[in-house]
């Protein structure tokens, strides 16, 4: 599983998105994933307690996607590399709506969103493990 960066073009993107308050309607940007939140009448900040992995239990090791899982699963997909957020409060709806690209994208329905073994077993060449994440990077 690769390491995630912040990169900061996705999140302009994300943030150029977001200023748009458009809900909870993806934005249909090619070669990216996307989450979409929304946060009505609260903090910001909650934002780390409520993402979607707080309320999925994974399957079995290597889970494979579906539509159930697929925000949680994009944050996990092990050949993403990158993300970048932005966000906006939307005053007409009184919520803040919060969009996170992530490059490459995952979610391929079927596919596998890590595979199963032991912990850096599967780094791509040109990547080496970071003992402390026991991630490629």
């Amino acid at each position: 599983m690769r390491r995630m960066a912040w990169n900061a073009t996705l999140a302009n993107g994300a943030s150029t998105y977001a200023n748009t308050c458009p809900g909870l309607k993806h934005s249909g940007a090619a070669g990216v994933g996307e989450n979409l939140y929304i946060i009505w009448g609260g903090k910001l900040a909650g934002l780390v307690t409520l993402g979607p992995t707080k309320f999925y239990t994974y399957g079995p090791v290597g889970y494979t996607f579906s539509s159930n899982t697929g925000h949680a699963t994009q944050m996990a997909w092990a050949t993403t590399t990158t993300v970048g957020c932005g966000y906006q409060y939307c005053t007409g709806d009184k919520s803040y709506f919060v969009v996170c690209r992530y490059w490459p994208p995952g979610n391929y329905v079927g596919q596998k969103a890590y595979a199963q073994g032991t912990t850096c077993s599967k780094c791509p060449a040109g990547t080496k493990c970071v003992a402390a994440s026991g991630l490629c990077a």
